[in-house]
């Protein structure tokens, strides 16, 4: 038995397939660093985008606490350093015209001071630069 919790979080993993993300059949679907916390939402959004047709669904897992781990400890100028099988590989989904999602604003961290958040923005930004 499915719950009005349940059911409102499948009416609203419905409306991002659907209306925000407008997946279509035989396109892919890429959620990307999507939270731990958020996994439920992340199944419902699979399962809605599989019924709207997507060919594969893929989701590249975040964990806030490790972030928040790095931006504490590792050094600074080691914040330039990213992986660039995940620039590689959310690049082809954009080359293909298939869907991404992506959670970009991390609430935990705004508590962090402002140099430490610049680092979210250098990485949006590698990411751009990558396909320039």
């Amino acid at each position: 038995m499915s719950t009005e919790f349940d059911q409102k979080l499948q009416t609203y993993a419905d409306l991002i397939v659907k209306v925000g993300l407008n997946v279509q059949p035989g396109q892919r679907l890429l959620i990307a660093r999507a939270s731990i916390p958020s996994a439920p939402l992340i199944r419902e959004i699979a399962k809605a985008a599989y019924k709207a047709g997507a060919r594969f669904v893929d989701v590249m897992w975040g964990d806030e606490q490790l972030q928040l781990i790095r931006l504490q400890h590792a050094p600074r100028d080691s914040f330039a350093e990213y992986p660039t099988w995940h620039v590689h590989g959310k690049l082809e989904y954009l080359e293909r015209s298939d869907a991404l999602l992506g959670s970009f604003i991390i609430p935990s961290l705004m508590k962090m001071p402002p140099a430490i958040l610049r680092w979210g923005r250098h990485i949006s930004s590698a990411c751009w630069a990558a396909k320039a």
